[in-house]
């Protein structure tokens, strides 16, 4: 099976590592599905970390590494044309 996380999933992970969306990221690591990403993804997570809002709870380190790791370890898909 294949899945796209939005991106509030991904940022609730990070912000609740015992919850839903952290249980989540622990079934893809374990295999349980593929997890799919794009460069625009990607883009809007780096982009939403940044907010004033979030930087306060995740640390400018803790948001690059994040963004890094799924990069290089979903499966990349080509952004939609148009």
């Amino acid at each position: 099976m294949r899945a796209v996380l939005d991106v509030n999933v991904l940022i609730s992970a990070v912000l609740s590592p015992a919850g839903s969306p952290a249980r989540l990221l622990l079934a893809w690591q374990t295999g349980a599905f593929e997890l799919i990403v794009s460069p625009m993804l990607l883009a809007e997570l780096a982009r939403a970390l940044a907010y004033p809002k979030i930087r306060r709870l995740i640390p400018a380190a803790d948001a690059d590494a994040f963004v890094a790791w799924l990069e290089r370890s979903a499966t990349m898909a080509r952004d939609p044309d148009g």
